[in-house]
């Protein structure tokens, strides 16, 4: 989002600066231009400074998109606007410009702060300017199928695809509400670098965050994601990483993804997705611990411990399937899959199948104050809406040892 202003911004200062001549004295113009294309005013605060050759690069200062109104506050920031920054620099080689070709150079964002709200109606004050990028920025429909068909970016007819250097967001933030719902979400201390980037070509990633909410733990949840190779192609959507890497708190996940549009509009989610992914958490018990710490535990202080968890996946239609699973915790080998049906009636069904297990290690829970007598959460199982089964090759309980064990759940009835 703020890497599009920038761009228009850019292109602002093309249609009213030249050489030799202080920009700032063109700031309401440029303030005007932006303002018609994105359909929110925006105010610049800061300095403007203008390179010219061989860039083409613009500095500016402190800037603010959206007006500080009711439509941009958040529960955080009352009065907010969508986004501001402390000073962001954008560039493009000049004569490649000069015939409507983008060579832009790295764009950096300093302090950007982004400001997301929905209000009860379910509007987000975001969806004026998506709007507005929408309706300047999609190609030719002629030119657009023949990309289709052909798995290529489209351009314009004898121009290069753009081309971009790379960009950078320091110290970032972002501040989620939604009246909806009643969700609220912060990130803050948000880095983010990407390498130089064309159409269908592979580039780095790197990006870190703090994320904190009302479900997650009051220190925050902090993020990292990296990619030495993804590929990105806009048209028609698609994102590939042969590899991956994402650290949330001490829980490591790493494989690869795939991500994909559809053809059909219409779809009920109309893109499809999938990879494998590799889950390595050193405790379970923590987890617990952090994120549903009202919650029971064994007291048997060796049981949740390490989780290990390998797995391929599928997201295509709004149905997920996890299959083949294998995980490993507390010694005990499971194997299987796990599935869910596409909305609206979705329905998860599973069939794990586990090798030997002490069950006496996980009934002895521990005693937590209770304010009335507990009761089963039936309702929240029938919610699951969840049929599957556990077995076990071999079981043991105080003395009593069993073989082929088998649990089932069924909370969703199932048409005869």
């Amino acid at each position: 989002m703020g890497v599009a202003v920038l761009l228009l911004l850019l292109a602002g200062a093309v249609v009213t600066l030249t050489s030799g001549i202080d920009p700032n004295r063109y700031r309401p113009k440029i303030e005007a231009i932006v303002g018609d294309l994105t359909g929110m005013p925006l105010k610049i605060e800061g300095n403007l400074r203008i390179e010219w050759f061989p860039w083409l690069r613009l500095q500016v200062g402190a800037a603010r998109l959206g007006a500080k109104t009711a439509a941009g506050e958040t529960a955080a920031n009352p009065g907010a606007p969508l986004i501001e920054w402390r000073s962001a620099q954008v560039g493009a080689r000049l004569l490649p410009l000069l015939k409507g070709d983008f060579v832009v150079d790295r764009v950096v964002l300093e302090g950007p702060r982004i400001h997301l709200r929905r209000d009860a109606q379910g509007r987000g004050n975001w969806e004026t300017l998506a709007e507005h990028l929408t309706r300047a920025g999609p190609p030719a429909t002629d030119t657009l199928a023949e990309a289709q068909a052909t798995d290529t970016p489209a351009v314009s007819a004898g121009r290069a695809p753009p081309q971009i250097a790379g960009i950078e967001i320091r110290d970032g933030a972002l501040d989620y509400a939604d009246d909806m719902s009643g969700i609220h979400l912060s990130l803050s201390d948000w880095q983010f670098r990407m390498g130089a980037w064309t159409p269908g070509a592979t580039f780095p990633l790197h990006t870190s965050l703090l994320a904190r909410g009302d479900s997650l733990p009051e220190a925050g949840l902090a993020v990292q994601l990296d990619t030495p190779k993804l590929t990105l192609v806009t048209t028609p959507l698609s994102v590939t990483a042969p590899e991956y890497s994402l650290q949330v708190a001490d829980v490591q996940v790493k494989g690869k993804l795939s991500f994909a549009q559809t053809p059909d509009p219409g779809a009920l989610s109309h893109f499809r997705a999938g990879g494998s992914a590799t889950v390595m958490a050193p405790s379970v018990r923590r987890l617990a611990a952090d994120f549903v710490p009202d919650t029971s535990l064994p007291l048997d202080p060796a049981t949740l411990g390490r989780l290990e968890l390998t797995s391929d996946w599928t997201f295509t239609g709004g149905a997920l399937a996890v299959r083949p699973l294998t995980m490993r915790l507390d010694g005990v080998t499971f194997t299987g899959w796990m599935e869910r049906s596409a909305p609206p009636d979705s329905e998860w069904t599973f069939e794990l199948h586990g090798d030997r297990i002490d069950l006496g290690r996980y009934m002895a829970l521990e005693q937590r104050p209770r304010k009335k007598p507990f009761e089963l959460p039936m309702e929240a199982f029938r919610s699951l809406r969840a049929n599957g089964s556990l077995t076990f090759a071999q079981a043991q309980w105080a003395d009593a040892r069993m073989k082929d064990i088998r649990l089932r759940l069924r909370t969703a009835e199932r048409p005869p």
